[in-house]
């Protein structure tokens, strides 16, 4: 009784880890790893990363109910298939705990494989570690964090009048004001676009009374080929006034994951007509400007979710930090004293 007990619920196991994939697939649960700095793993050679698992788990269901239904037959390939998905599984929660990346989706993908796993007497030894070495060749051998930083992040480029404006518009308050505000956002990122329009209000007061200065910061994401697209174009409507960068933020923000730039510009044509022609006429100032921004934001501290709020005096002493979900009216309060 007890072994066939263990058979029908190692077989839902295994048809339920290819039905969680394909409720991802489907958008049905939402998944913030590319927030939290771990994008990078999320396609391998440019494809979704799910949708080898949804192939992988179909492989193991059609084994699972091979051994469920005729039980006279060998269970060699599920225990060896199974052992080197423990080591796929292994892999990326190395690499999740390396980054202090947290996803519940991909907890309970990678928790159910590894409890079949225990369930099929899987063999661990040397499938395991084939399983896990292979993995991390197909990528690397160390934790990358999805964040391009140049080495020369620095103003290459001459500061010219346009430069300056694309600099000083894409910050909101007085330069003399006791407080600055430094806000990190990822144009694709769904926790940003649902924290901005709370997070504005939150801050305006301050802004008004001369007590706080906000300055924006796009990162650059290594997963988003049009990240850095999205940072230069910011500045391009920076420089045609801050009411531009307010609007262009507004738009962009919650832009599909994924997206090439050519993209972009096909689905936001509006928002984004002449930018081009701005960055054209001052590559240079703008370039090094997304760089400088790249450096400022890692020494921010960028190691989880975005977005990344800090609070700091004029002295450059922090005075306060939120990241991922919070609630803005905790940035409101801090920003609201003398």
């Amino acid at each position: 009784m007890r072994k066939r007990a263990v058979r029908w619920l190692t077989l839902v196991l295994a048809l339920a880890l290819p039905g969680l994939v394909a409720i991802r697939l489907a958008g049905w649960w939402p998944c913030d790893v590319a927030c939290q700095g771990g994008g990078v793993y999320q396609r391998l050679a440019g494809i979704d990363v799910l949708w080898g698992a949804l192939v992988a788990y179909l492989a193991l269901a059609a084994l699972t109910v091979r051994t469920t239904f005729w039980p006279e037959t060998s269970q060699a390939g599920l225990r060896v298939f199974s052992g080197a998905l423990c080591g796929v599984s292994a892999f990326y929660l190395l690499i999740s705990a390396a980054l202090g990346v947290l996803c519940p989706f991909c907890l309970t993908i990678h928790g159910l494989m590894l409890v079949l796993a225990v369930l099929v007497r899987a063999q661990v030894w040397p499938w395991l570690a084939i399983g896990l070495l292979v993995t991390n060749a197909a990528y690397h051998h160390g934790p990358i964090r999805d964040q391009v930083v140049s080495p020369t992040a620095a103003m290459t480029a001459a500061p010219d009048a346009f430069a300056t404006a694309m600099d000083a518009n894409r910050s909101r308050g007085l330069a003399s004001a006791p407080l600055q505000l430094d806000v990190v956002l990822d144009l694709q990122c769904p926790h940003c676009a649902a924290t901005w329009s709370g997070l504005a209000a939150a801050i305006a007061p301050a802004i008004q009374a001369g007590r706080l200065r906000m300055t924006m910061r796009l990162v650059e994401r290594r997963s988003e080929p049009a990240s850095r697209d999205l940072a230069r174009w910011a500045f391009a409507a920076a420089g045609r006034s801050p009411a531009a960068h307010g609007r262009y933020i507004i738009s962009l923000l919650g832009a599909r994951s994924g997206l090439h730039a050519d993209e972009l510009r096909a689905a936001h044509a509006d928002e984004l007509t002449g930018l081009d022609d701005l960055i054209g006429q001052h590559p240079g100032s703008v370039e090094s400007l997304v760089d400088a921004d790249q450096a400022i934001i890692a020494k921010l501290g960028l190691r989880g979710a975005t977005p990344l709020i800090v609070l700091s005096d004029r002295s450059g002493q922090e005075r306060g930090r939120w990241s991922g979900t919070f609630d803005p009216q905790q940035v409101g309060a801090a920003v609201g004293g003398p």
